[in-house]
Parts: structure tokens; C-alpha cells; sequence
């Protein structure tokens, strides 16, 4: 009897350490599962579009979840017939350890280059394509004397 316990006990002592080392050992995650640095979301972009002279202009404000992100912008134009344009909208999060107030911050952006009145544009943020949400403008100089107003304002 003493020999069936002895036994018993040393399966049970053994099925719990090799429980303990299957279930303790670290899961491999698969690249879709780790995040990365951006792990907000926009899927639309209102903006303010004024054309003249084959300069399109570009502008509005974004919401960053932070004062940490920082948002940069690139119009890639492709030649063709009408011009092919991607607005692109990159952010950067900052440094992981930094500490950061969680506090929405709107950035500006604005964005101005040259291609024909036929132009195609659409937009991404963060390579991920978005809806370019538009409200006409009425020129490049009230545009400009619009932000400095409002960079006024806000100072």
C-alpha cells in the first residue's frame, strides 16, 4: 500500500512539473501580433484644398493622441496623365520609455506641390489608405494668412 502512495505521489510531483514547464515557457508571437509603434487609428483626413496655377495646396489639423507623436507629410507624385498623388501622413510616437501627458494634440499640417488641374490624389496615414475629406479654399494667400491667424490664436 505504502508502495501504490509512494508512486502516486511521485506521478502527481511529476505531472505538475512538467505542467509547470510547458505552460511557463514564453510564447513566440507571430509578427502580426506584435505592435508597433503607432497603435492609433485615423481612416479620414479633413482638409482644406486650394488650387492655383497648378500649385495644390493642402492643409488642416490633425489629432495625435499625445504631445510625444510627431506627424510629417509628403505629397509623392507620379508622373503620368492625370498625375497620380498620394498625400502620405506618417507619425512617430517617440521614445517608449518617455513619459508623455495623455492629452489629445492637434497638429497642423500643410502641404503644397505642383501637377495639372486633373490631378488624382488620395491619401494614407501611416500606409494605410485613407478617405480625404475636402472643404475648397479660396487661395493660396488667404490660406496662409489663415494659419497665421490661427496660430495666433492658439499661442
Amino acid at each position: 500500500m505504502k508502495h501504490n502512495f509512494f508512486i502516486s505521489l511521485l506521478v502527481l510531483v511529476f505531472t505538475v512539473l512538467v505542467g509547470i514547464f510547458l505552460f511557463n515557457r514564453p510564447l513566440e508571437k507571430k509578427p502580426q501580433d506584435i505592435p508597433s509603434g503607432d497603435t492609433f487609428i485615423v481612416d479620414s483626413i479633413d482638409a482644406t484644398y486650394v488650387y492655383d496655377n497648378n500649385t495644390h495646396e493642402y492643409y488642416g489639423t490633425l489629432m495625435l493622441p499625445n504631445p510625444c507623436y510627431s506627424l510629417s507629410t509628403e505629397a509623392i507624385v507620379r508622373e503620368s496623365y492625370p498625375e497620380q498623388v498620394t498625400l502620405a501622413f506618417t507619425t512617430d510616437g517617440g521614445e517608449p520609455d518617455q513619459m508623455c501627458i495623455q492629452v489629445i494634440q492637434e497638429e497642423e499640417f500643410r502641404i503644397i506641390f505642383t501637377a495639372s488641374a486633373e490631378a488624382v490624389v488620395d491619401a494614407t496615414f501611416n500606409g494605410v489608405p485613407v478617405t480625404l475629406v475636402l472643404t475648397e479654399g479660396s487661395s493660396t494667400t488667404d490660406s496662409l494668412e489663415e494659419m497665421v491667424e490661427d496660430s495666433a490664436e492658439t499661442s
